[in-house]
């Protein structure tokens, strides 16, 4: 089959160098894959971190908006809670002041 020693080491080491070429070769073209991949990722994520952000900066304005409109709600709707207060207190005062058969004459002419 084969002549020499030296023929048999010379036929081993040129597999062994076919299979390091194809291996170099091959893993190089994985890489350019890879970081033309890794390009492609960053780009896209550039494109969804900057929707992101308009929608975050629309969401705050929004929010702001809104939040001016539900300040102006509360300070009306506190300031109607006060004048209610003061109308049952002024009330139930005219009504301490007012005698037992007084009190028994209003309840009888509301039935």
């Amino acid at each position: 089959m084969f002549g020499t020693i030296k023929e048999y080491w010379q036929l081993l080491l040129g597999f062994l160098a076919a299979v390091l070429a194809a291996l170099v070769l091959t893993n190089n073209k994985g890489e350019k894959n890879k970081s033309k991949l890794n390009k492609l990722d960053r780009k896209d994520n550039q494109k969804i971190n900057k929707i992101a952000k308009e929608r975050n900066k629309k969401i705050e304005e929004t929010l702001e908006k809104h939040s001016k409109v539900l300040e102006k709600i509360k300070e009306e709707d506190e300031a109607k809670r006060d004048e209610i207060e003061e109308l049952v207190k002024k009330e139930e005062s005219k009504l301490e002041k007012k005698s037992n058969q007084d009190l028994a004459d209003l309840f009888n002419k509301r039935k």
